[in-house]
């Protein structure tokens, strides 16, 4: 796992503090949280400190502000203005969530290896994220919406919708309630873990998915940080691209118009999945399934997906 990771696994752990109760009571349980997570970073030779940690029981959320993560021989690797949360029990999904972090910048110290105009252009960057959820525990249906953006990259917005997620919810819960209890517990083999989750993950039925990708420098970047590796530049990228762009049998015009359009940068791209039958994931996965279609356009029009708002040729 590396250091970058591991900042965001630690940002995220601070919401131990998970109990109602007073401000002050929940602050000292939110202290006490981040101090045992900041142990255990030191022993990997990273840390993390902060300028202010809040709880608010009237608007039911807490707050932590001016992060600085670290490494022991790199220094500073990135800050984060504010990490703040409405859910106090990160044990449970409640009905409705959201959870947001502004300003997450790169340090001097982990672009200090950058060539001069990949460095100046990273150290503009400032993202901002933020997640909203739904539960309802009747129907055991999950939607969310993810929106990660910044004004000199873009902006990644995700959206899905999924039902039949009751059992991968109550396993979720009780697995993390078991870690709160026994720490042990994360050291929980990776294939036992897959054994668990996998047969929770096949109930899933996919309802509807987006992703929405608006570009203003993240493509540009992109092609600078390819050209770093290969040494093929943009120009020569997108003389590669679009004639396999061109060529695409399955395309329609206007699809081939987006996606021209969006390799060259600055542009919008909007890739929308909602199946025409409701079917598990399970069901999805079974080898009777993948039999059902002769062509990979058979399988799209079932997936109902669509690029910027059009489906593919019949």
């Amino acid at each position: 796992m590396n250091k970058f990771a591991k900042g965001a696994i630690a940002i995220v752990v601070i919401a131990a503090a998970g109990v109602v109760g007073t401000n002050w009571y929940l602050g000292k349980k939110m202290e006490t949280a981040i101090a045992k997570q900041q142990q255990k970073l030191a022993k990997e030779g990273l840390s993390f400190s902060y300028d202010d940690a809040s709880v608010n029981v009237l608007s039911h959320s807490w707050t932590v502000k001016g992060i600085h993560f670290a490494d022991k021989e790199q220094g500073e690797l990135f800050t984060i203005k504010a990490f703040t949360s409405d859910n106090y029990d990160l044990n449970s999904l409640p009905a409705h969530s959201v959870t947001e972090v502004t300003g997450l910048q790169f340090s001097p110290a982990a672009l200090a290896n950058a060539p001069a105009d990949l460095k100046d252009k990273l150290s503009k960057v400032s993202v901002h994220a933020r997640i909203e959820s739904n539960y309802n525990s009747d129907k055991g249906t999950v939607s969310s919406n993810t929106l990660v953006d910044d004004k000199t990259l873009g902006e990644l917005e995700l959206n899905f919708n999924v039902s039949g997620a009751k059992p991968l919810m109550e396993w979720a819960q009780a697995y993390s309630k078991k870690v709160d209890t026994d720490p042990q517990q994360l050291q929980l083999a990776q294939q036992q873990l897959a054994l668990e989750v996998v047969p929770k993950l096949q109930d899933l039925v996919i309802n509807n998915i987006s992703l929405r990708l608006k570009d203003s420098g993240l493509i540009d970047m992109y092609y600078q940080l390819n050209a770093m590796k290969t040494g093929r530049d943009k120009a020569t990228m997108v003389k590669f691209l679009q004639p396999q762009i061109t060529m695409n049998p399955i395309l329609t015009d206007k699809q081939r118009q987006s996606l021209q359009a969006f390799i060259q940068g600055g542009n919008e791209l909007t890739l929308k999945l909602a199946p025409t039958e409701k079917m598990t994931v399970g069901q999805i996965m079974k080898a009777s399934f993948q039999h059902r279609f002769h062509s990979n356009l058979e399988l799209l029009h079932f997936l109902g997906v669509t690029l910027n708002g059009n489906g593919f040729a019949s």
